[in-house]
């Protein structure tokens, strides 16, 4: 929750509200679609992970993008890093 928080949060004031949406559905229906090809038959696919690391990707390429102008680029990329270990505890 903390990860989703924070990234969230972030991703949504630089890419407003609207573009945010937009973007965290997508993730999610395309990580749940994509996830359910490789689980188990029979068993569902739930969660709001693909929304989560569809936000993390996002992250990341506005972080490679604008790397120059990133304000300590090297400590954002090793707490953006971090992040995936905070959503599977």
């Amino acid at each position: 929750m903390l990860a989703q928080l924070t990234l969230s949060a972030q991703i949504e004031r630089e890419m407003g509200s609207a573009g945010f949406f937009i973007t965290y559905f997508a993730a999610g229906i395309f990580g749940n679609i994509l996830g359910g090809n490789f689980s188990l038959v029979g068993l569902p696919s739930v969660g709001a992970s693909g929304a989560i690391f569809g936000t993390l990707a996002v992250t990341w390429v506005d972080l490679f993008a604008h790397w120059k102008y990133q304000y300590r680029p090297v400590r954002k990329a090793s707490i953006v890093s971090l992040s995936p270990c905070e959503v599977f505890e």
